[in-house]
């Protein structure tokens, strides 16, 4: 499979946006009303940015960059032109269908990024404001696994789910992610037009991202900012590297079965596993 976490990533990154258009509708996207243009950067003009890439990690991004109808010749040029690797930002609602997991791996695809609001339907759902976005994009996480595609998750933190968060970590090794980062969401796009914001309070929520870290490093996950020294999610900062990374060892892979020795974990969704298990 490949690996974001398990060897060092110390390749620096060139995004390349394709568009802004999503078929997501987030109620704190960063973009804000940039997603409502369905214009996408034509495929001449991305391919103009693909130049210098000898060692470098390719990450497109959008909007929603899977909804490019050029997707996949773009990772091929990416490769051919000297990518050390090629991920996506993407809620990979569109890998549903087994058959694009397998041809965006085909044409070079290494790793995703997605992000999750949630742990079980009705959460997720709400901040997506997409009915049905939880299930599909836990069923395209699944077929890019299939086809060894890596996968990060980035969590997304608001008011709404920050009591849950020590839930997400068993939610990533369900779905066999090898990096999570926890990311409060910031005051900017459709989150900073909200009357009220979208904010966690940080007093609150600081003993709540310590929770979430102690469960995921018993489960073996690495957490974005203290387990990859060199490991980037598209457009935020290096990870910093604990006194113990559970990088040293192979990242676990058991899924809704590993037991964690922590009181950390003793926080759980009772319907996050039902919710799963009835995704086909």
């Amino acid at each position: 499979m490949s690996s974001l976490s398990s060897r060092p990533d110390p390749a620096p990154l060139t995004t390349v946006q394709l568009g802004f258009g999503c078929n997501n509708r987030c109620l704190v996207c960063s973009q804000g009303e940039l997603r409502e243009s369905e214009a996408l950067v034509p495929a001449r003009q991305v391919e103009s940015a693909l130049v210098g890439l000898q060692g470098r990690t390719v990450v497109f991004v959008g909007g929603e960059p899977t909804l490019h109808p050029q997707l996949c010749e773009l990772i091929e040029l990416a490769k051919r032109r000297g990518a050390r690797a090629v991920r996506l930002q993407t809620n990979a609602r569109c890998f549903r269908d087994p058959a694009r997991a397998r041809l965006a791996k085909q044409a070079g695809l290494d790793g995703v990024e997605v992000a999750l609001f949630g742990t079980a339907t009705a959460m997720h759902d709400y901040h997506t404001a997409s009915p049905g976005s939880f299930r599909e994009t836990v069923r395209g996480l699944r077929a890019l696994l299939a086809e060894r595609v890596a996968i990060a998750v980035n969590v997304v933190v608001t008011r709404s789910n920050y009591r849950h968060l020590a839930e997400f970590p068993r939610l990533a090794q369900a779905l066999r992610a090898e990096v999570v980062r926890f990311s409060p969401v910031r005051a900017i796009g459709r989150a900073g037009s909200a009357p009220h914001g979208y904010s966690a309070p940080s007093a609150l929520l600081a003993p709540r991202l310590r929770q979430a870290t102690q469960v995921a490093q018993a489960l073996g996950i690495a957490v974005s900012p203290v387990d990859h020294p060199d490991f980037r999610f598209a457009g935020v900062g290096r990870f910093v590297p604990p006194a113990q990374s559970s990088l040293a060892r192979p990242v676990r892979l058991a899924v809704l079965s590993g037991a964690v020795s922590s009181e950390a974990a003793s926080s759980r969704s009772p319907s996050f596993a039902a919710d799963l298990a009835a995704i086909a």
